[in-house]
């Protein structure tokens, strides 16, 4: 019997029997390229740099704070604004933009040898900021 000879009915039928059996056929299920071995070791991510390899920027020279990819006008500003009491006081007291100061911030850090000291001259460096 050919398909054509069959009656409507029956054609149907013959081919939603085809088509189950083809979906109900073995097929692999997963992806396509094969899986990493679970047993190595994951990757790790980049680490923020330890304290001891931050540049403390009421220390730094403007060569380092240079090579730390700020423009020599930033690195001046950031020199004549000294000292700081944290790192974001480079965006409170407006010496750096935002942008500028996301970049940096993870290889940069502050610190105060004597905390009242830095606190007069910070009020005397920026006497608007609060």
């Amino acid at each position: 019997m050919s398909l054509l000879s069959m009656k409507p009915r029956s054609f149907g039928v013959a081919c939603a029997a085809v088509l189950g059996l083809a979906l109900c056929a073995d097929v692999p299920k997963g992806p396509a390229v094969p899986l990493a071995n679970p047993l190595a070791p994951a990757a790790k991510a980049p680490l923020k740099p330890n304290r001891a390899t931050q540049l403390d920027i009421n220390t730094a020279s403007r060569e380092a704070l240079l090579k730390l990819g700020l423009d020599a006008k930033n690195a001046d500003k950031i020199i004549a604004g000294r000292p700081y009491l944290t790192k974001t006081k480079l965006i409170t007291n407006k010496v750096i933009s935002q942008g500028v100061f996301i970049g940096i911030r993870d290889r940069i850090k502050v610190e105060i040898k004597d905390p009242a000291k830095a606190i007069a001259a910070e009020k005397a460096a920026h006497p608007k900021a609060r």
